[in-house]
């Protein structure tokens, strides 16, 4: 299934070719010319996305007041420093109470240092959220770096680029909620275990173990974020997906997911100390059974929908987020995400195509027909939604520079134009959010 790879790092950067493949190297795009690009250039791109991408999360990050759910986080965090761990807010876990607290008291000795220079002082609204942006605007390299293994270098860059400048992404990570750390430690997660596929199936010679232990470490930070072990069933999905394949290496046996699930509940409590209180118990079971104050309506286009997560299809519409991408998406991005999903269908695409159609299936089954729905709850979907829309937006490019070719002699003007074309997505990405 290995195809030759159209791009190729300088500097033996050059990824293995597995014998049983993720699809790292689509037939879609196996007729262009091999580039090289240096370790130092990639490194600045990425890092461009990352620091732009952080200049949009937090660019008037106290403008808007606490929110309820935020304001209970900042109750939590002064609890926590006035007596030790508690149970405060244990309806979730504490990673991100935790990041949040850290964040409160380095703010709070920088606005000591600074004084009456208010000009400086950072609002507890800005510390809140800060852990937060970071995090998001992390989560582009790590964009890149599956949807790389998956679909090739132009795509991850794509796909980096549109996360960083995507404002509804941007939205939901200037809000301190727990769903960019759940993106953020997914896919973590997902690097990791990518990675350990790649060596498992190319590099006989290594041990691809620590990959594994990563991935489940990374797991058990994700649900110390917050509860939501379904989204494990996406990578156990795909990695299943190539059990059936007599060539394939890549395979885990029973002690090694044992140990995996047990890493995963070292990492977990770890990060979750909170856990083990009893009354972190009682509250839980307390949420579970909605016995807590909760959102008993949602308006959606105009009319009150109830809200409990129990109430399925009685409560907000299915179609809920298929309506938030087509309005919250800039037209661009919506239209090549559409051209994404018709190409997930095409063998050629590649066998990474399977990761994002598991990932698009099991996010639905869980978040589509529940009757209690929040837009943030999209926040884990997104990464999808743009690999979809990179990997629409580098066909586009290079059957646009095909076209371009056929009516001209010079080599060069086809790559520019394919170029422009992504350019033009891209800037108009970022234009949607600058003038949000």
């Amino acid at each position: 299934m290995a195809q030759h790879s159209p791009w190729r790092f300088s500097r033996n950067l050059s990824p293995a070719l597995p014998i049983v493949t993720a699809g790292l190297r689509p037939d879609l795009f196996s007729q262009i010319g091999t580039r090289s690009l240096s370790r130092l250039l990639l490194a600045a791109m990425l890092s461009m996305f990352v620091l732009a991408g952080l200049g949009f999360r937090t660019a008037g990050l106290s403008k808007e007041a606490l929110s309820e759910d935020e304001l209970n986080k900042l109750n939590a965090v002064t609890e926590y420093r006035a007596k030790g761990l508690t149970a405060a807010n244990s309806e979730h876990p504490l990673l991100m109470k935790a990041a949040l607290t850290v964040s409160v008291i380095a703010c709070e000795r920088w606005n000591s240092l600074v004084g009456s220079n208010a000009a400086l002082n950072i609002p507890v609204e800005t510390a809140l959220r800060i852990p937060g942006t970071i995090l998001g605007a992390l989560s582009a390299v790590l964009i890149f770096l599956i949807a790389m293994e998956l679909f090739g270098l132009e795509v991850g860059l794509i796909s980096a680029a549109l996360w960083s400048f995507d404002p509804l992404t941007i939205s939901f990570n200037r809000i301190a909620k727990e769903d960019t750390f759940v993106v953020f430690f997914f896919l973590l997660m997902n690097v990791f275990w990518l990675r350990g596929q790649r060596v498992a199936e190319s590099q006989p010679h290594r041990n691809p173990d620590r990959f594994y232990w990563a991935a489940a470490a990374s797991f058990g930070a994700m649900m110390a974020s917050k509860y939501v072990p379904q989204l494990l069933a996406i990578p156990v999905a795909y990695y299943y997906a190539f059990q059936g394949m007599k060539p394939t290496r890549w395979r885990l046996g029973k002690k090694k997911w044992l140990k995996f699930f047990l890493v995963v509940g070292v990492a977990f409590l770890f990060c979750n100390p909170t856990i083990v209180l009893p009354d972190t118990w009682r509250t839980i079971a307390k949420f579970a059974g909605s016995k807590m104050m909760g959102h008993d309506s949602y308006e959606f286009m105009g009319l009150l929908y109830p809200h409990r997560a129990f109430d399925w299809l009685r409560g907000e519409p299915w179609y809920f987020y298929f309506v938030l991408l087509g309005v919250k998406l800039p037209l661009a991005a919506l239209i090549a995400f559409a051209g994404g999903v018709v190409l997930l269908f095409r063998k050629a695409t590649g066998d990474g195509r399977y990761f994002l159609l598991f990932w698009l299936f099991v996010w639905g089954l869980t978040f589509i027909f529940t009757g209690g729905k929040f837009t943030r709850y999209a926040t884990s979907l997104m990464p999808a939604v743009i690999i979809r829309a990179a990997i629409a937006i580098q066909f586009a490019g290079r059957q646009f520079g095909k076209m371009i070719r056929g009516i001209s002699d010079q080599a060069a003007i086809p790559v520019y134009a394919g170029a422009a074309l992504l350019s033009l997505v891209i800037i108009s990405t970022m234009w949607s959010t600058a003038s949000a």
